[in-house]
């Protein structure tokens, strides 16, 4: 648009206050109305949401003045108090406005009006009164969203797609070509923020989990893709993550939308199910028939009642790909992993695509890898896994949380120094009901610096807080032998464990939420291979002296603690399902359905 400086000059915006204008009140619909003499009530139903907050931004770009449009009332666009308006809406004022009425918000309101501005409030999408072909082979790319799990209408899909149809035939008014502009441009910066950084905020969705990207600007990001030419829909899809687990879960998820939905499979003798090879009766046949829809039992199979090796092969097949113990036997944890909806599968897909787009761009070639609800450590060198342990993790009240550190340290025959949390909740009535459990337990009581005899404490009346408890290495210690460090908030860890029986179940969650290792002197010889000196006959030398011993790694390394539940395993390359430990992907999938006005 051509500006008259004078003009600016002498303008004075007017004072702004939130409103959502009728766009029945504009020329568009009144044209419509007009022309084609619609009268059908279901016509104007589909209008009547409608109600864009966009016709509200522009008045505070000055195009519309700031005041209530009716049926009466007909708001004329002026270019002139485009360039002058230096009335912005504030983003939490915008959101609340956006809270309290219908139709399409302006999320980057402010950041819009500053890039509108910089433009010379030049059109984006609009040239000569019509929307380029980039700007209509756009809405494919708005729509693509829900390849990844997202929602098109929380980027205008709605609202842009009926414009653009009203424009194929139609010379649409300024002002309605000016608020399509405007929301085209809001979608991309939306999208952008949603794929390079995921459309969740952890803390909303009140899941533990702390690895984020940096910091990401989509308005520069934005501008310095119309600078460049580059393709509208590529620049977005290189937002994407490039890791081949973010790809396989977008495959997985087209693949589970094709499916049909199942009901849930019951049985009556709950926990005594028992069904084998060699049995036969009608829950077979259902099994069977679930499992073709698995693909872990072939399609062109019988699918009658006879339990026979195929369906047995089927069966562990399953059982290995959701994480149970694998025998071939129907159980029921294997009826409640197949009675799982469709529904819930799908959002589980999907809340761990949006865990990949919450993770930071490298994880580095050699590093270690935690998945919680899979009790799996896994070391990679160049990209290679080198190590394989099996873990014990936080059990539901006391989740391991997800974060990256390094390890920078081991220290053998370590001591326990226990938790202020759990000396509240578990030391503190334990010893009050049993006076002798410290000595008993090999406790020691440390106060200011020094061991003191707890048997010289009235513990009813003590103060807690003034001591400290702590365990040497022994039978009693719940660090085992030897604890991996990687300083952190969390005050997680890895150790050793007194009780290795515990390894002998699928569901291993018995932690406090600190991550304990089956083979813990195995893993330590391996992290110490580039210590000189250090090898298994230094180790045990160093465990049978008792005491404890800090070794600093000669090359730290990354570990990442992380959430997966649905991914593809890659030495199979099958499909994998884990149990949802502590229901993080249900309250993800519950804020990642929702609107995003209602975030």
């Amino acid at each position: 648009m051509l500006i008259d400086k004078t003009f600016c000059s002498r303008y004075k915006p007017p004072k702004r206050r939130l409103l959502s204008i009728n766009l029945l009140s504009f020329p568009l619909y009144q044209n419509i109305t007009m022309d084609h003499t619609i009268t059908n009530p279901l016509f104007m139903l589909f209008l009547s949401p409608i109600r864009l907050s966009i016709g509200f931004f522009w008045s505070i770009l000055g195009l519309l003045p700031c005041s209530i449009a009716t049926a009466s009332t007909n708001p004329q666009p002026n270019a002139q108090l485009a360039a002058c308006s230096e009335t912005q809406l504030s983003a939490a004022t915008f959101s609340q406005a956006a809270k309290s009425g219908s139709g399409e918000f302006i999320y980057y309101a402010d950041s819009l009006y500053k890039l509108y501005a910089r433009r010379n409030f030049i059109p984006i999408w609009i040239v000569d009164n019509k929307p380029l072909p980039q700007t209509v082979a756009f809405l494919d790319c708005i729509a693509q969203t829900h390849a990844n799990g997202l929602l098109p209408d929380d980027y205008h899909y709605g609202a842009i797609s009926y414009w653009l149809s009203l424009a194929e035939n139609t010379l649409l008014p300024e002002d309605t070509l000016l608020n399509l502009d405007l929301l085209l441009s809001d979608a991309y910066l939306l999208i952008a923020q949603h794929y390079a950084r995921g459309k969740v905020n952890p803390e909303k969705a009140n899941v533990s989990w702390h690895l984020m990207k940096k910091k990401f600007n989509p308005i520069a990001h934005f501008e310095r893709t119309i600078r460049s030419g580059t393709n509208l829909c590529e620049s977005l899809e290189t937002l994407l993550p490039a890791y081949h687990g973010y790809k396989d879960l977008q495959n997985t998820l087209s693949e589970f939308r094709q499916m049909q939905a199942w009901e849930p499979i019951s049985d009556k003798r709950s926990y005594n199910l028992w069904v084998q090879k060699g049995e036969a009766e009608p829950l077979v046949s259902e099994v069977k028939r679930r499992l073709q829809l698995t693909g872990d039992y072939p399609k062109d199979a019988d699918t009658d009642m006879i339990f026979d090796k195929e369906l047995e092969t089927a069966v562990m097949n399953f059982q290995r790909r959701h994480g149970l113990h694998y025998d071939g036997i129907i159980k029921q944890t294997v009826l409640q992993a197949l009675s799982i909806s469709l529904k819930e599968r799908t959002d589980q897909i999907k809340a761990n695509l949006e865990r990949w787009r919450w993770m930071p761009e490298s994880m580095g070639s050699t590093c270690i890898f935690i998945n919680i609800p899979a009790f799996d450590l896994e070391m990679v060198q160049d990209n290679q896994t080198v190590y394989r342990e099996a873990i014990i993790v936080g059990r539901e009240n006391y989740p391991t949380p997800s974060f990256s550190d390094t390890i920078t340290h081991i220290v053998f025959n370590p001591f326990w120094y226990i938790p202020r949390s759990i000396v509240n909740a578990e030391l503190k009535p334990t010893v009050l009901f049993d006076p002798e459990y410290l000595v008993n337990n090999e406790v020691r009581v440390i106060q200011g610096g020094k061991t003191i005899n707890s048997r010289n404490i009235d513990w009813t009346k003590a103060n807690w807080d003034n001591y400290t408890f702590a365990q040497a290495a022994s039978a009693y210690n719940p660090m085992g032998v030897v604890k991996f460090m990687f300083p952190n908030k969390h005050e997680i860890y890895i150790h050793d464990t007194p009780n290795h029986d515990l390894f002998n179940n699928a569901r291993r969650s018995f932690s406090h939420g600190c991550v304990r290792v089956n083979d813990p002197v195995k893993f330590a010889a391996f992290l110490l291979q580039n210590n000189a000196g250090w090898d298994s006959t230094r180790i045990k030398q160093v465990l049978f002296s008792q005491k404890e011993t800090k070794i600093n790694l000669s090359k730290t390394i990354p570990i990442h603690l992380l959430y997966w539940t649905a991914f593809i395993d890659a030495e199979t390359g099958k499909l994998n399902f884990r149990e949802d430990l502590y229901k993080w992907d249900a309250q993800l999938a519950a804020v990642l359905n929702k609107p995003w006005y209602e975030q």
